[in-house]
């Protein structure tokens, strides 16, 4: 079998649609001896070969660890090269080929430039158009783990190659965001509702997986129109979530700053979640519960529904979170798909504030408590007087009210793997979605299957029905 030819190939390719069917297959093909190593032989038959390419990779990884953060980059890239046709080999498909990670390649390709700018507009275009891909690479270098003493290495390398390059870009916004002249509210727009367009608010909706969203949705034939809003600061959903939602312009700050938290002004009373759903349903938005996908019947306000729990889990599940992403997209998706099948024209799909992730914790940096009425892990809200070292900005309500944002992706808690509430590329860039009932997707039936011996031949063609023909030989 390890040279082919033959009835072999035909064994091998049974094998190969479904290795996990035959376990004994690699254990002889570790003991087999192929006629022509240097000739003949194909070495992606070869497991013992495969197992020897993964020990050297580890050792390569390893070494990678010490190197400076532009030195590994490119050794990651080089090495990626090398190892990439061994993930089409069925080992692969077996999990025995942990190491040879295309998104570890992407990752060191992506993070080998800091993004940066001449103005906070710029860098936000940048990162909308390409620099989100390295947090994307990140996520799913870190979700594809499987458990395995390789999961600590794989980790550790992620974090060395990403961490530098998020703290750099960090840094550089946070320059330009600070920088004489540039008043952060107003680069912040809020979100307006429209005749026959439902608002699908999603909590914790980060660029790169609004990315992964579009990319779903355009599959089920959707129209999507992927844009982003800067979210206010502090990001924490207290401050931002009313922003995103079509009475913004009802609410004001208040006096203290202290949970980050707007009133509305009527009744001076604190934005929650039952009164903001108040708030709209008295400006004619259809505010919908979340098993109900009704079409409004008449009206400018348009629609209101929430979905997901991203926020939510990464708070309780930290890094976690990167296995949770898929399922919650799944759910975002089917939800967008229930509100057009219920006749709202468009589905605008909007979140408050993205979050950093890093496998280990974000830095931890210091904040004296004297200096500060509430400390979050990524911000903190300053008292009357108190000059902290800290950078300071307004906050989004009230403009005479700081808050306090530590340097790079610091965080005020230690052992912080999942975060927001500061100023970073990550959580301001916030996706916007505009979804609308695509073109009828041609779609590809199954009209015959034929059985030949142990294997099934189909036959497919366009259309809305399928017909089916068994035969078995």
């Amino acid at each position: 079998m390890l040279n082919g030819g033959g009835r072999w190939d035909e064994v091998w390719k049974r094998f190969c649609d479904a290795p996990r069917l035959y376990e004994g297959v690699s254990a002889v093909l570790r003991q087999a001896r192929a006629r022509d190593l240097l000739g003949l032989v194909d070495h992606s038959r070869r497991p013992k070969l495969n197992e020897e390419q993964e020990d050297k990779l580890e050792k390569e990884l390893e070494a990678i660890l010490s190197l400076p953060h532009a030195q590994a980059c490119e050794r990651i890239v080089a090495l990626d090269e090398q190892h990439k046709e061994r993930r089409g080999w069925v080992w692969a498909h077996l999990g025995e080929s942990p190491y040879a990670l295309a998104p570890l390649g992407r990752l060191a390709g992506a993070a080998r430039t800091s993004l940066g700018g001449a103005s906070v507009e710029a860098m936000a275009s940048d990162y909308a158009a390409e620099g989100w891909r390295c947090d994307r690479a990140a996520l799913e270098a870190l979700s594809v783990l499987r458990p395995g003493p390789e999961n600590n290495l794989i980790t550790r390398v992620v974090r060395a190659l990403y961490e530098p390059w998020l703290d750099q870009s960090a840094r550089r916004f946070q320059e330009l965001m600070s920088a004489s002249g540039v008043d952060p509210a107003k680069l912040c727009s809020g979100v307006v509702a429209a005749r026959e367009t439902c608002i699908l608010f999603a909590d914790g909706l980060r660029y790169d997986v609004g990315a992964m969203l579009r990319e779903k949705l355009e599959l089920q034939g959707f129209r999507v129109r992927l844009s982003y809003r800067i979210a206010p600061i502090p990001t924490v959903t207290a401050t931002a979530k009313p922003l995103a939602s079509p009475v913004h312009g009802a609410i004001s700050g208040s006096l203290d700053a202290q949970n980050f938290c707007p009133v509305i002004p009527e009744s001076s009373q604190p934005v929650t979640a039952s009164r903001l759903r108040d708030a709209m349903a008295r400006q004619d938005v259809d505010v919908m519960d979340a098993d109900e996908s009704r079409m409004a019947v008449a009206g400018d306000g348009g629609g209101w529904a929430e979905i997901g729990k991203l926020d939510a889990l990464g708070h309780s599940v930290d890094a976690l979170l990167v296995r949770q992403i898929g399922t919650e997209l799944d759910a975002i998706a089917e939800r967008v798909n229930e509100l057009i099948a219920a006749g709202w024209g468009h589905v605008h799909v909007v979140t408050d504030h993205g979050w950093l992730l890093l496998p280990g914790g974000l830095p931890k940096v210091e904040l004296p408590a004297h200096l500060v009425a509430t400390k979050w892990s990524w911000c903190a809200a300053v008292k009357h007087g108190a000059t902290p070292t800290a950078a300071t900005y307004p906050w989004y309500w009230n403009p005479l009210l700081r808050v306090a944002s530590p340097p790079g992706i610091g965080a005020y808690v230690a052992k912080t793997a999942y975060a927001h509430g500061g100023i970073s590329l990550q959580e301001c860039v916030i996706p916007d979605l505009m979804i609308e009932r695509g073109d009828e997707a041609a779609t590809a039936e199954i009209t015959e299957i034929v059985w030949r011996g142990m294997r099934a031949a189909a036959s497919r063609s366009k259309g809305t029905h399928a017909t089916f023909r068994w035969i078995c030989d």
